[in-house]
């Protein structure tokens, strides 16, 4: 009996150590994610500059009538080399962002803190926005992407996003091993009931095939398979495809021949809509198309008139970068290092600022306890609400809830493209920064002084974000603070 116990203990204590070190190996590579967004958002924006400056340059020599044809043509060798290497440099950002998007959602995943999202939806329309998304790359690739869809609409309750995003990997990842031929995307309903449909969703390819070994190891995460050099991929997509269906209940399979192409085949069983739900979503469509906006050409970025941004970033080329994308779309910018900064340039010039930029983790102070400063500093004085968008390399929902208890109007991910900068920020475009006629002055060691014991949970609360037009909300309705 006492051997018994003494081994029961032994087993508890190392299950117990187990649990430790995995949670510790999670909080490790999502700090390790973090650590490397920054200066990948550096690289990034350095990138879409130089690119910019490129432009501008070839611009300029074109302009030039007198120049020597022999110098002319040495230029443009020059510059269609650095063009290749800055094409070369996109596709290595672009796979690095892939590997540690995916680590983390793989985290989320096996701490089992993803929530699935339960909302109307339309799954031939799911696919259909997928397919258009991916056939140039499929055509530009020689490729045929072809769709067969049932003639009825699927509707259904599930999670749209992640949906998407299982489609996207499968249909990349057949587009990216398939040098000849094509690919076909097939969707039947094996099943269903009045309140149950079950989908089978098939993707094949003519591509270069796996062996059984290769298929064998394709689903695990520490397992890599070689595909070559000409296929730069981390493998993660399959993995986390395999994971987000077995959160939804559905499982996914893999035919494969060497040299022949790959079959890959889904399940997915999902909840119907009842007719008042159904009778919702179509209304919720029709207002929808109502108010969407067309796309935003590159030419047009800028504002109209000069706006005054205040950027908190303490990485100082991140902080470069975002002055010189702003500055280009006829922003004045205000830089600040740390949160205390950006709290005295806010009081300094708070009837001028349109919008704040925030880092979220700085220095001194960092953003969340700078946002809950100047909102509290809005509320004393009475000030309209400044739009604060949080710019971060903290990804996970947890970092995002918390953002937006403290205050936060929107989220935008290191690394960013400029075009989701200026998009974001017209989304406040009318936010008018007019100062009150009487203005209570508070110092910041003052305000400061007040959260000395505070604790990051948000007990401050929140008063009502910036409005936005109907149809123009960003993606904080999805988790932040309702």
């Amino acid at each position: 009996m006492k051997n018994k116990k003494i081994k029961q203990r032994y087993t508890e204590t190392h299950l117990q150590e187990a649990v430790n070190y995995s949670q510790q190996q999670t909080e490790f590579i999502t700090q390790l994610c973090h650590e490397i967004r920054n200066p990948l958002n550096g690289i990034y924006g350095s990138h879409e500059v130089i690119t910019a400056e490129l432009q501008t340059l070839i611009k300029l020599i074109n302009a030039q009538q007198f120049m020597p044809s022999a110098f002319k043509e040495k230029l443009e060798q020059k510059i269609e080399s650095i063009n290749s290497a800055l094409n070369d440099m996109q596709v290595c950002i672009e796979y690095q962002t892939e590997v540690l998007n995916s680590n983390l959602d793989l985290n989320i995943i096996m701490e089992r803190k993803m929530l699935l999202e339960r909302a109307p939806l339309n799954l031939k329309d799911i696919i259909n926005e997928v397919v258009a998304m991916l056939r140039n790359e499929a055509v530009a690739n020689g490729l045929t992407l072809n769709i067969k869809l049932p003639s009825e609409a699927i509707m259904a309750k599930g999670d749209a996003l992640r949906l998407k995003q299982i489609l996207i990997n499968l249909v990349e990842n057949a587009i990216k091993y398939t040098e000849q031929g094509k690919i076909d995307l097939v969707l039947t309903v094996e099943n269903q009931t009045d309140t149950y449909i079950k989908c089978k969703l098939d993707v094949i390819d003519t591509g270069i095939g796996l062996s059984e070994e290769e298929v064998s190891g394709l689903f695990n995460r520490f397992t890599a398979i070689s595909m070559g050099k000409q296929y730069m991929s981390s493998g993660l997509g399959l993995i986390i495809t395999k994971s987000l269906l077995e959160l939804m209940g559905g499982s996914i399979t893999v035919a494969s021949t060497k040299g022949k192409g790959s079959f890959f085949s889904v399940t997915l069983p999902l909840e119907r809509l009842s007719q008042v739900e159904l009778c919702q979503f179509k209304e919720h469509n029709k207002k929808k198309l109502s108010v969407l906006l067309a796309p935003i050409a590159a030419e047009t970025l800028s504002s109209p008139t000069k706006s005054t941004i205040l950027v908190a970033e303490d990485n100082e080329i991140n902080q470069k970068v975002l002055k010189r994308i702003l500055e280009k779309m006829n922003y004045e910018v205000i830089a600040t290092n740390n949160g205390k900064e950006a709290v005295a340039k806010y009081q300094e010039f708070c009837g001028s600022i349109h919008a704040i930029l925030m880092d979220m983790n700085m220095p001194i102070l960092d953003g969340i306890i700078a946002t809950q400063l100047i909102r509290d500093y809005e509320r004393t004085n009475q000030l309209p609400r400044v739009p604060i968008i949080a710019v971060s390399g903290q990804v996970q929902e947890n970092d995002k809830q918390e953002a937006f208890k403290a205050g936060i109007d929107d989220y935008i991910a290191k690394p960013y493209k400029k075009e989701k900068i200026y998009q974001t920020i017209e989304r406040y475009k009318k936010f008018d920064p007019h100062p009150p006629l009487k203005k209570q002055e508070v110092s910041f060691s003052k305000i400061l002084s007040s959260y000395s014991n505070l604790t990051l949970s948000g007990q401050m609360g929140t008063h009502s974000p910036a409005k936005l037009p109907p149809g123009d909300e960003p993606d904080r309705v999805k988790f932040g603070p309702q």
